[in-house]
């Protein structure tokens, strides 16, 4: 009889622990437990929730600079269009925030309400207005196209005299500056309200985004009344960072390759790979280490190359 309780009991063990095995192996692993086999663990891969964000391919370097290398100079009344040894070739009498040389020979300029054509003599020979617009940079692109950037919280495109393309923005937005990049229609703006520069698809998609919207700061990542800004050749971004009185160039990981500090930077324009910087000092013409080979000093709120 004892014998046979000491078998029962060796049993009910085995059949316990035999149990435990099963359960062990077949029951769910906890996610506190994730199974390495000896190896770290890797996270699974995000799934993407949103468009790819593109690198930025250079763009050809702008049109030619005329051979004496003109220069566009806005200032408080006026926009003198001058040569590298300062001769002033042309004098219109406007007060402009932008300047464009087009290929008829024609002079394009922008401010508030209106973007107007002038000849060489500055007589106005075609113009654009809207009286809900403050422009404050207008560009004609290649196939026509009006791209303007309006202070009161849009960008536009207008063709044959009629909007074309209407981007709305934001709550406290004022873009300062806006150009295309990459010919597929995406635009490149300075947003001096929300202390942001911004990469953004025809249909509004924000490819990449430099600032930390609505707050201004000095440091990596910060912006503070960013006015305008452009591309470089190589595919980089360049910024007039006018509250920080410097201009800065980031490449499409938003790492900080270039700076430099010149007052309050205005304005800032590829000239094949150098800069040209304004200020409401002056403009100077500025190479990758630094140094400068021309410079004016006046009354410049912006300055661009004179294209042909």
């Amino acid at each position: 009889m004892e014998m046979n309780k000491k078998i029962g009991l060796v049993i009910s063990v085995v059949l316990v622990f035999g149990s435990l095995i099963v359960l062990q192996l077949y029951s769910p692993r906890q996610p506190s437990e994730p199974y390495t086999n000896g190896l770290e663990a890797t996270p699974a891969p995000a799934i993407a929730t949103t468009k790819p964000s593109p690198t930025p391919t250079p763009t050809p370097v702008p049109k030619a600079v005329t051979k004496d290398g003109d220069y566009f100079l806005l200032s408080t009344n006026k926009v003198l269009e001058i040569t590298k040894d300062k001769q002033i070739l042309r004098e219109f009498p406007f007060k402009a925030n932008s300047a464009q040389r087009l290929e008829n020979g024609m002079t394009l300029l922008s401010y508030g309400s209106k973007v107007f054509e002038v000849d060489a003599d500055g007589r106005e020979v075609w113009s654009y207005s809207d009286a809900s617009m403050n422009a404050t940079y207008a560009s004609m692109l290649s196939d026509g196209t009006l791209l303007v950037s309006d202070a009161n919280r849009r960008l536009l495109k207008v063709k044959d005299g009629q909007i074309v393309w209407l981007q709305e923005l934001g709550e406290g937005s004022v873009p300062s500056s806006v150009i295309q990049i990459q010919g597929g229609g995406d635009v490149l703006f300075a947003d001096k309200g929300l202390n942001t520069v911004t990469w953004m698809a025809q249909d509004g998609f924000v490819y990449s985004e430099y600032g930390n919207k609505g707050q201004k700061g000095e440091t990596y990542g910060y912006l503070d009344t960013p006015v305008f800004a452009a591309q470089m050749p190589n595919g980089n971004f360049i910024i007039a960072d006018y509250g920080n009185r410097r201009s800065i160039e980031i490449n499409s990981n938003k790492q900080l390759v270039w700076n430099y500090n010149f007052n309050n930077a205005t304005s800032v324009w590829p000239v094949g790979n150098t800069r040209l910087i304004a200020s409401h000092k002056g403009a100077m013409l500025v190479y990758q280490n630094r140094t400068y080979d021309w410079q004016y000093e006046g009354d410049v709120y912006r300055a661009f190359p004179v294209t042909r």
